[in-house]
């Protein structure tokens, strides 16, 4: 006996050092996962957008030529050829508080960019935590069926035996056989049910993952509910359509610029006892005042903005009230799925009792075999369905702790 338990352990050994755990999962799906990679770049896209708009009130200084020839019919007082070099500088010095409006609105982009990446993050993770507790079910589900395969193997060469002997008809032998077969469709099924989810649980964490190893989440005891990224998100969405009003105001109210420019003159071509004492170097201030009295556009354009203001709150207010529900339905969902764990196992445990029971009776011919192989099929189908009752607790637990609004990196560490 403990030679074959060191060789069953030798054997493990590889499986054990190949299997990816559910936590080191998670955290290379928060460094590899392409479409979490995008969110960070969108938020560095923001943030140099931020940046393009921070200085708009700030100084600006232009230079700039000019070269001109007159041809043909020249007046003695005209110049032939002229030529100016100039440098502006310039200054808005108010224009309807619309620079500030749009340097608010660019910061409350990088920041929906942020919750929009956290959102997808939990998103992500929630989906990496379902497929593989969904492969556990799955995996646990094909071990149900091979210990059914193998009792129906013994099961046929003993039928076979006590069909040679005369004791029983052919119809035994064939029932057993295609319950059999029957059996082995179902294992290719969840084969590839299994092949299926691991596919999409590589994707998701931008790696190769062929095994996995065993987890839990701990046990949930204290969680209040927060608002999540989304929520979170919408508000901000409100608030950037806010700046956008105050934009559109903008173009009503006041704008003042001043300017100053230098320029360098130079002449030829023209008659110099007519044209005397021309200015070489000039320096020109100005401060301009400028102010919309009418357009076709502004009314329409803020009347716009106003109606997807109310469409961005009534969709906040859903949201908000969807997400407590559906914080309040996680939590209940928590006891509703601890009763179906209890209730599976003691499922399974009478389906053994009776198993055990009809194996005997049917190997005494007491019972016949439509009875002994409803018998095994219960039981089969009562540890399956335990096996998922206790994935989908765990599954229950990530959901929970992730619709509350918690951190996820602490959604992670609550892994054991």
């Amino acid at each position: 006996m403990n030679s074959l338990f060191k060789i069953a352990m030798v054997g493990l050994i590889p499986f054990t050092i190949n299997a990816m755990g559910l936590k080191s999962m998670l955290n290379y799906t928060l460094e590899h996962n392409s479409n979490v990679k995008s969110q960070g770049y969108n938020i560095s896209s923001k943030a140099q957008d931020y940046k393009s708009v921070s200085s708009l009130l700030k100084p600006t200084v232009d230079i700039g030529a000019s070269y001109s020839k007159l041809d043909l019919d020249v007046a003695d007082t005209q110049i032939g050829q002229s030529a100016v070099g100039f440098i502006k500088f310039g200054l808005n010095l108010y224009d309807g508080g619309k620079s500030k409006s749009i340097k608010r609105e660019r910061r409350l982009r990088v920041k929906l960019a942020k919750l929009s990446k956290t959102d997808t993050i939990k998103q992500t993770l929630l989906q990496v935590v379902t497929l593989y507790f969904n492969i556990r079910t799955i995996e646990d589900e094909i071990k149900a069926f091979r210990f059914k395969s193998k009792a129906l193997q013994r099961d046929y060469k003993s039928t076979k035996q006590r069909y040679n002997l005369q004791m029983i008809t052919y119809d035994e032998v064939l029932k057993i056989k295609s319950e059999l077969e029957d059996n082995k469709y179902q294992i290719e099924e969840l084969k590839y049910q299994r092949e299926e989810a691991y596919r999409n649980l590589s994707l998701l964490v931008g790696k190769k993952i062929k095994h996995i190893g065993h987890a839990k989440f701990a046990t949930i005891k204290h969680l209040h509910y927060t608002p999540s990224s989304t929520i979170k998100a919408l508000q901000t969405n409100v608030d950037i359509l806010n700046e956008s009003i105050k934009q559109v105001e903008a173009n009503k109210k006041p704008k003042v610029r001043l300017e100053d420019t230098l320029s360098v003159y130079g002449y030829n071509d023209y008659d110099r006892t007519r044209l005397r004492n021309l200015p070489h170097t000039q320096n020109k201030i100005s401060l301009t005042m400028t102010m919309n009295l009418y357009d076709t556009s502004t009314k329409a354009k803020k009347r716009s903005i106003i109606f997807a203001k109310r469409k961005a709150r009534e969709q906040l207010k859903y949201n908000s009230e969807k997400e407590r529900m559906l914080y309040d339905l996680a939590r209940k969902k928590l006891r509703t799925q601890k009763v179906k764990i209890a209730s599976a196992r003691s499922a399974l445990n009478m389906a053994k009792r009776v198993y055990k029971s009809a194996k005997i009776k049917y190997d005494n011919g007491m019972i016949d075999i439509i009875t002994y192989l409803d018998a095994l099929s219960k039981k089969t189908l009562n540890q399956a369905l335990y096996y998922k009752a206790l994935n989908d607790y765990e599954i229950a637990k990530a959901n929970y702790y992730f619709v509350s609004g918690d951190n996820y990196r602490k959604v992670i560490s609550h892994i054991r």
